[in-house]
Formats: C-alpha cells, sequence, structure tokens
C-alpha cells in the first residue's frame, strides 16, 4: 500500500509538472492512471537479472500443452430460466443464448486468409459434417459459427498451418427458432423449419404447457426478442389465455424466427403486495462484475441493495455520477443521475433510489483535472 500510494504520489506530480508547463487543462481516466501505476509495480517487482537471460525463442506454432482459452459461449438453448442458480449472471452468459448451431441441410460460407483456395460455399451433409477441399471431411454437427471456425482452425493447424484465420458463416439454416421463458414446464429454445411460422399454441405444447391455469396466466410476444439481452424488458404484444368468463381461449398467434415468448402467471404473491417476477438491472462500466443482477420479490430492489451485492465499487469508479437508464412500456428511454457516495455515506433510506426491473445502471470512470 506504501508502495502504491507512493507511485501515485509520484505519477501524480509528473503530470502536474506537466500541465503547469502548459496552459491548456488536461484530464486524466483515473482507471486507467491506476492501471499505468499497477503495471509499473509490477515492473519494479521483477527480478533484476531478467535481462542477462536471452529472449524466449519465437514460435508461430502454438504450444500445444498450453491450456486452451475457456469458452465463455452459452449453448444453444440456455436461458435465464435455466441458467444457473444465483443472484448474478455475467455479461457473457447472457449474451451467449439464441446462437444458431450448425445442422444437416444448412449451407456455410466458410474463408481461410491463408489459403484462399479453402474458402467457399458448403453444403452441410447428413452427419453434420462438410468435405473442406483437400483437407478431407470435418464435422461440425450442433456447432455455433465460432466453435466450427474454432475446430477448422485447430485443424489446419495441425496439418502444418504455421496460423489459421478462419471464419464460418451459416448463409442458410437449417432451421429457425423461437424461445419460450417463463412459466411453462420446459423453458428454452424450440426449432422450426427456415423460414417457416409456428402458432402460438404448438410453441407451448412443445415446452410442455404452461403451469398455472389459463386465466391466471398472460402472454407477451418479444418480435425479434432473440436479438436482445434486454427481451425480457422490452415491449411486446400481451394476450390473457382466458377469456372474460375465465374460459380457456389461446389467442391465434403466429411466431417467427427470433421471436421470444415470456408467459407470466399472476401468482398469490399479489395478495402480499408483492411482485410476480424476480426482478433484474444490468450493470456495466467501472465494475468488477459486469452483467445482470437479480433481486428476489421479497428483496429492497433499491440502488444501496445493488451496492451491496456488487460488494461496493472499486475505487476509480465515479461514484457520485451513476447513470440508470429506464425505458417506459413505449421503449422511451430517460436517464437520471444517481449521487452512490452519499447514499452510501449517509446510510438514510430517504435518500436511496429505487430500481425498476429492466434498468440499465452505467458506472462511469472517475477523472482527475490537472493543471
Amino acid at each position: 500500500m506504501k508502495r502504491f500510494s507512493g507511485c501515485l504520489a509520484l505519477v501524480i506530480a509528473t503530470l502536474l509538472a506537466g500541465g503547469c508547463a502548459s496552459s491548456s487543462r488536461r484530464e486524466v481516466v483515473l482507471a486507467d492512471l491506476m492501471r499505468d501505476i499497477d503495471a509499473q509495480g509490477e515492473a519494479l517487482a521483477a527480478p533484476s537479472n531478467a535481462g542477462d537471460r536471452p529472449d524466449a525463442p519465437m514460435t508461430l506454432v502454438p504450444n500445444s500443452a498450453s491450456p486452451a482459452p475457456a469458452n465463455t459461449a452459452t449453448p444453444a438453448g440456455t436461458s435465464m430460466e435455466t441458467a444457473p442458480a444465483g443472484n448474478y449472471m455475467p455479461l457473457d452468459l447472457a449474451l451467449g443464448g439464441g446462437a444458431l448451431t450448425i445442422q444437416a441441410d444448412s449451407v456455410l460460407r466458410i474463408t481461410v486468409g491463408e489459403d484462399p483456395g479453402l474458402s467457399g460455399s458448403y453444403p452441410v451433409n447428413g452427419l453434420g459434417g462438410i468435405q473442406l477441399g483437400y483437407i478431407g471431411p470435418v464435422i461440425l454437427d450442433n456447432l455455433t459459427e465460432d466453435d466450427a471456425a474454432k475446430k477448422i482452425s485447430q485443424i489446419l493447424m495441425s496439418r502444418e498451418f504455421h496460423t489459421a484465420t478462419v471464419t464460418v458463416k451459416i448463409l442458410r439454416p437449417s432451421y429457425d427458432q423461437v424461445r419460450i421463458s417463463g412459466a411453462v414446464r420446459r423453458p428454452g429454445l424450440i426449432k422450426i423449419g427456415a423460414g417457416d411460422e409456428v402458432s402460438l399454441n404448438n410453441a407451448l405444447n412443445q415446452v410442455g404447457g404452461i403451469t398455472d391455469t389459463p386465466w391466471r396466466t398472460k402472454v407477451k410476444v418479444v418480435r425479434g426478442g432473440l436479438r436482445s439481452i434486454l427481451s425480457p424488458y422490452l415491449p411486446g404484444e400481451v394476450y390473457d389465455l382466458s377469456d372474460e368468463k375465465r374460459n380457456p381461449q389461446m389467442p391465434d398467434v403466429m411466431l417467427r424466427n427470433n421471436d421470444m415468448v415470456l408467459v407470466y402467471s399472476k401468482v398469490q404473491q399479489r395478495n402480499k403486495g408483492l411482485p410476480e417476477e424476480p426482478r433484474w438491472v444490468l450493470v456495466l462500466g467501472e465494475v468488477s462484475q459486469q452483467g445482470f443482477y437479480r433481486f428476489e420479490p421479497s428483496e429492497r430492489f433499491t440502488m444501496m441493495n445493488l451496492i451491496f451485492r456488487m460488494g461496493d465499487l472499486p475505487p476509480y469508479a465515479n461514484d457520485k455520477a451513476i447513470r440508470v437508464i429506464r425505458a417506459d412500456r413505449d421503449g422511451i428511454e430517460q436517464e437520471f443521475r444517481v449521487n452512490v457516495r452519499e447514499i452510501m455515506e449517509e446510510g438514510d433510506p430517504e435518500l436511496d433510489f429505487p430500481l425498476q426491473s429492466g434498468d440499465r445502471i452505467i458506472i462511469p470512470a472517475r477523472r482527475i483535472s490537472l493543471f
């Protein structure tokens, strides 16, 4: 800590000295400054005889003993309902859902930077494989575009390629997909024929049906919702599953590729004055863990409680100007500025800022002005 304070004082003194020689005002992002200090500290901590050692030999082929980076993509079919239990969802997990996978009868566009002769369009056979030129058959069944590119790259590098820059694009999928989430027995993705439609009734049957009675259930259809990580909070088409006399009534609604269906149940929590569903907010910016944070209906849903759940803010975050972006039912966004430092220092619930499900909370970086 003493070394950090000394480095910080030295860097700020240097920047101040440079700023005094100039008439223009200078702003430095504190996060960048602190990262530079950390890097300098690591350099100072390095062994002094490092310069006596020869440089490591350069290699164009990765070391097979080195572990491959972990694949953070979410398998197709994963949804908020099927995600690991807990009150936090990393951003990569939230972004992973809804990716198309390669199936029989798909058509792929493959490019290989190092050998354009291998680039071209490839039909996928009944086994989920392609004939990749002189490389031979490659099985890509049920892989995403990114995973297929990685697999082809690994195969090429095992065939004496020093590097292999590969991209894979599904030109024609063999199926389309719709997601069903919420109060159904088996929430997840359902597949339909490419360019086809499926009725809402058929789609609900494919996921095992609803978990509550029709008269206590509503359905919201978000068109193209699979393309947005905020689809549960976007406006959509809302339908009842019963008529005014509580008789079951299925709306005549057709679903298309990338539509999302959210099924809500009017549970008895309404008698307690509690929300019917867990609440989620998306936190971005200068935080250690960006992603979705979940609050149960019984939990206080405020900025102070969110900060407690996140484990406080890093020192380079600007806690005086937290941005909260909120969309109304028409999709019109409104922005609020929240002084979290004052809320946390005072600890007064009257100063606390209430959150709403679907809020985007952006933590800006702190800046320091140098003259």
